[in-house]
């Protein structure tokens, strides 16, 4: 009994003063690195993959500008047909049904600004129409418009440079229509015609070339309308 005694006394005692062998501590493993994820690829349905989400956007290709001069024979015949003048551009546009079909070049007065009177050597500017058609002609064609129009008349009146019943005769001409007078001291006989390539400049009308003028001659019937830009 006193055996027992002392032998649990010596264990008690060994294990109070650590006599127990110690275990050793593992070793501290290295941090586990992982790859950085790749982004995901989608494929298309042919099998090529899509471009990135942040590439930039390309650029498209500009289309090309049309041509300065060209002619698009509509492939029916346009009920309505109206021309458009531009002065600063030098250039006529012929339309269709409001569709562009023809942009020709032109030569028009030396002088700026609107035409007041005859010899100023200006090409009018406001909205007027085909008031005559002449097809015998040193300038191969020519397709008069109505300058003087109402509002010219009343401008020239206001200036005294016409008479009342010359302002009267103008604006009773344009409202029905037809050709206004040439003969006063606002000039007149300004139309459209060829001839473009044998001068710089008009004494106030619109030239263009020869085959140009053709080409306008089949559509400008009288009354189309004519608007002349600045």
């Amino acid at each position: 009994m006193k055996r027992l005694f002392s032998l649990l006394v010596i264990i008690a005692f060994c294990v109070l003063t650590g006599c127990t062998k110690a275990v050793p501590a593992k070793a501290a493993l290295p941090p586990i690195v992982l790859p950085e994820p790749k982004p995901v690829v989608n494929l298309s349905a042919s099998g090529q993959a899509d471009a990135p989400a942040d590439l930039p956007e390309q650029t498209p290709e500009p289309e090309e500008a049309p041509a300065e001069e060209f002619f698009n024979e509509p492939e029916t015949e346009p009920e309505d047909i109206h021309i458009i003048v531009n002065k600063s551009e030098l250039t006529l546009e012929l339309y269709g049904d409001d569709v562009l079909i023809g942009k020709f070049p032109i030569r028009i007065g030396e002088a700026e600004g609107q035409k007041e009177k005859e010899g100023d050597k200006r090409t009018p500017e406001g909205n007027y129409y085909i008031c005559s058609r002449k097809d015998e002609t040193e300038n191969t064609l020519f397709m008069g418009i109505s300058y003087p129009n109402a509002e010219d008349a009343k401008a020239a009146y206001e200036n005294e440079l016409i008479s009342r019943s010359t302002r009267n005769a103008i604006i009773e001409a344009i409202d029905e229509g037809k050709r206004p007078p040439w003969d006063t001291a606002m000039g007149g006989a300004i139309g459209i015609h060829g001839k473009y390539d044998d001068r710089e400049f008009t004494q106030g009308c619109i030239a263009i070339s020869d085959d140009n003028v053709r080409i306008l001659w089949e559509y400008a019937q009288s009354g189309t309308a004519v608007e002349i830009l600045p």
